[in-house]
């Protein structure tokens, strides 16, 4: 696990590099650490390749909740843990879904138990990922980020809030690869996220922001399972 440190006091780094480092003892896992000073060292450089960030609020240059929020511009998917000394942060926590918060000073179990809520959500995470092949590589794509399947050509198109991606499949396949995830023909075109949708009229819905076409032969099933959905839901 690729993991950032962002906190300008050196002893706080290096306890959290020890305990990172007792996690990673005990539990057979691996994690490649960077350290950064400041805020705006993490956001002037980053690389979306990062599986954790703990980063103190309290900094000079840019504090931990600006740099949060230019860090959820350019990554949605990294779990972001603040270290601080002022439990009055919190709230603003949930402005950049923050994975959770660390109010100095911590004990090893605080900060492992801390862990262990965070590995088993990036677990949960991963297993609803798959990989697609595009010109440039494979791309991993997570079921929960995609908004709606679109056919084009013989291929689709995967509308998520990271941009488009081409699948070379044609809609049958990708319909059963995510039949089990709240996923809905509403349209022989359009394959929609239940979890998005807004709103519905005659002939289309709105789905987080955008209008897609509801064909009347796909109306019924798509308002019943739409309707199945919201009951689980609330």
């Amino acid at each position: 696990m690729k993991v950032a440190i962002v906190e300008d006091e050196e002893q706080s780094q290096e306890l959290l590099k020890g305990y990172l480092a007792k996690y990673g003892k005990i539990h057979n896992l691996i994690f490649n650490v960077v350290v950064f000073k400041n805020g705006l060292d993490l956001v002037s450089e980053y690389s979306a390749d990062y599986d954790l960030i703990f980063m103190d609020i309290v900094m000079s240059f840019m504090d931990g909740i600006e740099t949060a929020k230019v860090l959820r511009k350019l990554d949605k998917n990294v779990s972001l843990v603040f270290v601080t000394n002022m439990a009055k942060f919190a709230i603003k926590g949930y402005e950049v879904d923050a994975a959770g918060f660390l109010v100095k000073p911590f004990t090893y179990t605080e900060f492992a138990l801390k862990m262990d809520k965070i590995i088993a959500r990036m677990t949960k995470r991963e297993s609803d990922a798959f990989c697609i092949k595009l010109d440039i590589g494979l791309a991993k794509v997570y079921i929960s980020d995609i908004i709606y399947v679109r056919v084009e050509g013989r291929n689709v198109s995967l509308h998520t809030f990271n941009g488009d991606m081409v699948m070379r499949k044609p809609m049958k396949d990708v319909e059963k690869l995510l039949e089990n995830h709240k996923f809905v023909r509403c349209d022989n075109s359009y394959l929609v996220n239940l979890a998005f949708v807004t709103s519905i009229g005659k002939t289309s819905a709105i789905v987080a922001g955008e209008e897609v076409p509801v064909s009347r032969a796909k109306r019924k099933k798509f308002m019943d399972a739409l309707t199945l959905y919201l009951g689980k839901v609330f």
